[in-house]
């Protein structure tokens, strides 16, 4: 075959194809007898959000404990897991989509890069930790930049499709620390709950888990402000809002970590990445 132009410009349209799904897969992360599967519902790595404007919830996701429930892996406890976000000069929530690149760390672990508007870039971190009998852990954490001249308001939503015990009409969540931090129980079975918190976020929600997710899907700006708890027994959602200001040539940190059957305290260090108190006020580069 002969190589012209336009054999070229077809390879690099390929090559840039390839990339970008490699850079949109999910991931099978284990650590010991504990699994957080992102992009799909069967064993494998399904792929992510390529659209900004996606009205469903984000990727399928399962996580799992060999110990809490039935089967090789246990029951799942999440349907789906993902983030939206609102810069100073948006109309509308987004999604997080498309990444930029995507890397690898051990068997638990894996990291985005992200763009978002305003010229604002975005690295996620997630890992799982199995914490021993019927319990696991997992840890997301962004690194927020902002290479501009500019301070950027910024507001970063997390949402999960709650699905306890491998089903979804008994969940109840309630707010157990001001604005951050809410326990999942499942009402038909007391032994299976998940603390999740989102550390140092402005306001939480929950309630029916595409009411919950609409907010963040519809073609308007919306906020959450604490007023939908306890919400279930029933399918929810919930949700946790943080509202920053990245600094020109500088960056923030935030995270949220869920534990099933353990308390959400991220890893060692972790914590320290965020401040204490919860998020750690804007970073400028010397």
């Amino acid at each position: 075959m002969k190589f012209n132009a336009t054999t070229a410009a077809a390879a690099a349209g390929l090559a840039l194809s390839a990339t970008a799904m490699a850079q949109n897969t999910g991931a099978v992360l284990n650590d010991g007898n504990a699994r957080y599967q992102l992009g799909s519902s069967t064993l494998g790595t399904g792929t992510l959000n390529t659209s900004a404007t996606t009205t469903g919830g984000g990727p399928t996701i399962d996580f799992r404990h060999t110990g809490q429930g039935t089967g090789t892996w246990g029951h799942d406890h999440i349907f789906s897991d993902w983030w939206w976000y609102r810069t100073s000069g948006d109309a509308r929530e987004f999604a997080i989509a498309s990444a930029t690149s995507r890397t690898t760390f051990g068997t638990n672990g894996i990291e985005y890069g992200y763009n978002l508007s305003g010229g604002l870039t975005g690295r996620l971190t997630i890992t799982v930790t199995d914490m021993g009998s019927n319990a696991a852990r997992v840890d997301r954490s962004w690194v927020i930049s902002n290479p501009g001249t500019a301070d950027m308001s910024l507001s970063m939503f997390h949402f999960i499709d709650l699905f306890l015990n491998n089903q979804d009409a008994n969940d109840v969540a309630n707010l157990t620390n001001p604005n951050d931090r809410m326990l999942v129980t499942d009402s038909a079975n007391a032994a299976v709950s998940l603390d999740w918190w989102g550390v140092g976020a402005a306001a939480a929600s929950a309630g029916g888990f595409s009411t919950v997710r609409g907010q963040f899907t519809d073609a308007d700006i919306d906020n959450l402000n604490n007023t939908t708890f306890p919400a279930g027994p029933a399918d929810i959602g919930g949700a946790f809002q943080w509202n920053l200001v990245v600094p020109a040539g500088g960056s923030v940190s935030l995270m949220s970590s869920t534990g099933l059957n353990t308390p959400a305290i991220p890893a060692p260090g972790a914590l320290a990445l965020v401040g204490l108190g919860g998020l750690i006020g804007g970073r400028r580069r010397r």
